[in-house]
C-alpha cells in the first residue's frame, strides 16, 4: 500500500509527507465521534467560506492560511499507521466501540490528487480487515462513487454500517461560481449522492453553509437521493438545545469560524440578504415542507446525529442485555433454591 512519492511530486502544490499517527481524537463540533481520519493536510478545492485554514496558523503560520487551496500534503504513510493503530484497539476489544469521522479538515477525495493515487481507498481497504463501530465519510466530490464496491462491503460487515455525507450548499451554479470556483460541480454531486443512496447506504446532503438558492427546486432535487439534510448557516445563528433522549448538545449550536474574505464577496455580490437569520428560517421551512421534519436537521445536532442514533441504540441494547442477564440471574437463583 505504499504511495508513488513520484506521483505526488509531478502535482504543482502537492508533497509527500509522514506523520505520528492517522487516528485522531475528536472534539468540539464532530465530538460524538471517538476518531478523525484525514488522509491529507490542505485542500485545492479552496472553496471562499472554509473554516479549516485558521487552524494552520500555529503550524504555517498564516502562510497555511493565506495560500490555502494552493498546497495539499499526502500523509504517505497513512495506511500502515492505520493498520498499527487499528491492530492495537482490536487487542483492547475496542474496535467494534470506535466510530470514525472521515474528512473532519480535508476532503478526502479532494481532486485530482486522490483520484490518482487512491490514498482514501486504500484506508478504507483496511477497514474490511478491522471493521469498527460506524464510518462517517464527508466529502464535496463525485469520486467518492469509485470506491462504491468498498463502501458497500463496508456497510454490510461494520456493526452500525457506514453514512456517506456529500456537501452541496446551494443548486444555483452562478453562486457556486461566486463561492467555490474550483469544487466539483453540483450537478455531479447531487448524482453521486443519488448512486451512493440507492446502494443501500445511509446518505446525508450537507447544505453548508447554506448559499444562496432556490428553495423549492433545491428541496425537491434532494427529495429522493438522500436519507436527510443537514443545513448549517454561515452566518451565526443561536438554536435552541437539540437532544435525542441519551445525548444532548447544551450549548448552543453556531456556525464554524470562516474566512475573513466571504464578507466582502458577499458585499461586492449584493448577497447581503441571502445571510441572515430571516432567510435562513424560510429556506428551512421549505425544506421541512418538502423533506418532512425528521428528515432536515441543523448544523452540529445534524453532523453527529447518525453517530448518536448508533450510539443511542447501543446503550439501549445494553441496558436490555443487562436486564435480561439479570433476569436469567434470578430465574437460576429461584431455582437453585427450590
Amino acid at each position: 500500500m505504499k504511495i508513488e512519492s513520484r506521483i505526488v511530486r509531478k502535482i504543482e502544490g502537492v508533497e509527500s509527507i509522514t506523520v505520528k499517527s492517522v487516528l485522531n481524537p475528536t472534539k468540539g463540533f464532530i465530538s460524538s465521534f471517538d476518531y478523525s481520519i484525514n488522509p491529507y493536510i490542505g485542500c485545492l478545492f479552496n472553496c471562499s467560506y472554509c473554516y479549516v485554514p485558521y487552524g494552520f496558523e500555529q503550524s504555517y503560520g498564516t502562510w497555511g492560511r493565506d495560500y490555502w487551496g494552493r498546497w495539499l500534503k499526502v500523509k504517505t504513510n497513512a495506511p500502515q499507521l492505520l493498520e498499527r493503530e487499528l491492530r492495537k484497539l482490536y487487542v483492547k476489544g475496542k474496535l467494534a466501540d470506535t466510530f470514525i469521522y472521515f474528512g473532519s479538515v480535508t476532503d478526502p477525495y479532494v481532486l485530482p490528487v486522490e483520484r490518482r493515487i487512491q490514498l482514501t481507498r486504500k484506508l478504507l481497504k483496511i477497514f474490511l480487515k478491522y471493521p469498527v463501530g460506524f464510518i462517517n465519510i464527508q466529502t464535496r466530490s463525485p469520486l467518492v462513487v469509485r470506491d462504491l464496491d468498498i463502501l458497500k462491503e463496508l456497510n454490510n460487515r461494520i456493526h452500525h454500517g457506514i453514512a456517506v455525507c456529500i456537501t452541496i450548499p446551494t443548486n444555483r451554479p452562478d453562486i457556486k461560481k461566486i463561492f467555490e470556483r474550483r469544487s466539483p460541480g453540483l450537478v455531479h454531486r447531487l448524482k453521486a449522492l443519488e448512486k451512493v443512496y440507492k446502494s443501500g447506504i445511509e446518505t446525508q446532503a450537507s447544505v453548508a453553509p447554506l448559499l444562496p438558492c432556490e428553495p423549492s427546486t433545491f428541496a425537491q432535487s434532494l427529495d429522493k437521493v438522500c436519507s436527510r439534510a443537514v443545513l448549517d448557516p454561515l452566518i451565526e445563528i443561536e438554536k435552541k438545545r437539540r437532544n435525542i433522549g441519551v445525548f444532548e448538545f447544551k450549548k448552543p449550536t453556531v456556525a464554524a469560524r470562516t474566512r475573513q474574505s466571504i464578507y466582502s464577496i458577499i458585499h461586492r455580490h449584493n448577497l447581503g440578504e441571502f445571510f441572515t437569520e430571516k432567510y435562513f428560517e424560510s429556506v428551512k421551512k421549505i425544506f421541512i415542507d418538502v423533506l418532512g421534519e425528521d428528515r432536515v436537521l441543523e448544523g452540529k445536532f445534524g453532523y453527529n446525529f447518525a453517530s448518536l442514533t448508533r450510539k443511542k441504540t447501543t446503550q439501549q441494547n445494553t441496558i436490555k442485555n443487562s436486564v435480561i442477564n439479570e433476569k436469567k440471574t434470578k430465574n437460576r437463583q429461584l431455582k437453585d433454591f427450590f
